[in-house]
């Protein structure tokens, strides 16, 4: 019931800004268990929510995504990992209208190899996000990833989409604050969704103002460094649902 009431809601959110993709998280390994304890039942209950989600979405015209996160630095417990996962789910689940939001700076941490995955995975890719290893700053920041190539090898692939900018920026920047000097990427043929992040949960839009929430919706509630996961039962088993987050062309993000 959670996950259902938790859908509809990023459903009017996501009708309300104009947004056409919808981020379906895959939720947290309950405390103190392991993943291969609890593998299939959790993938189970994905799977069965991933469903559930994708007709609905099919209904509105819109795409749900689903974002491997590494467990490494960003959530020791979050149970989507690598894009190898996604896709045997994505597999598994069937429906055209799901597809694999990939981040670099997880992927690149999970498992490098990064153009073969782009490669690879590039007819699954609905959405693209970047962020330098390992500080998860701009693109052009010291790290280990060379975005130049990467950006010219998603052009090569043909991507069309948007490049949504999930980083924390290294200089000052707030809640609408303006143009910034350099962003460290410039718009090409996949231009770029500016959607940059300050601090956890904090959104900023450094280029245009940030939607605007009609007052008939509900607010949403105060940030949190971390999504909670929407659970379909009551006991610890079923943590791992689904949990929605917009994502969207505008550089809308809840």
């Amino acid at each position: 019931a959670a996950f259902r009431e938790g859908l509809a809601l990023a459903v009017k959110y996501a009708k309300t800004l104009g947004c056409p993709r919808i981020h379906l998280m895959a939720g947290r390994l309950p405390a103190g268990t392991k993943q291969a304890a609890m593998a299939l039942e959790m993938e189970a209950t994905f799977i069965e929510n991933l469903r559930y989600a994708a007709d609905i979405l099919a209904q509105e015209d819109m795409t749900g995504l689903l974002e491997p996160m590494n467990s490494r630095i960003t959530d020791p417990r979050y149970f989507l990992t690598t894009p190898h996962q996604a896709a045997a789910i994505l597999e598994k689940v069937g429906r055209p209208n799901l597809r694999l939001q990939l981040d670099i700076f997880h992927c690149q941490i999970m498992d490098g190899n990064l153009t073969r995955n782009l490669e690879m995975y590039f007819p699954l890719i609905g959405h693209i996000q970047v962020g330098q290893v390992p500080g998860r700053h701009e693109p052009d920041s010291p790290g280990e990833v060379n975005f130049p190539y990467l950006f010219q090898l998603l052009e090569s692939l043909g991507y069309e989409g948007y490049v949504g900018c999930e980083y924390t920026p290294q200089g000052e920047w707030g809640w609408n604050t303006g143009t910034p000097a350099h962003t460290g990427v410039e718009p090409g043929p996949a231009q770029l969704e500016l959607s940059h992040k300050s601090s956890p949960g904090l959104q900023c839009w450094p280029v245009h103002q940030p939607p605007t929430i009609p007052q008939e919706l509900p607010r949403p509630s105060p940030p949190q460094p971390l999504h909670p996961s929407l659970t379909k039962g009551s006991g610890p088993h079923r943590s791992t649902c689904l949990s929605a987050s917009l994502c969207s062309s505008n550089g809308a993000a809840l």
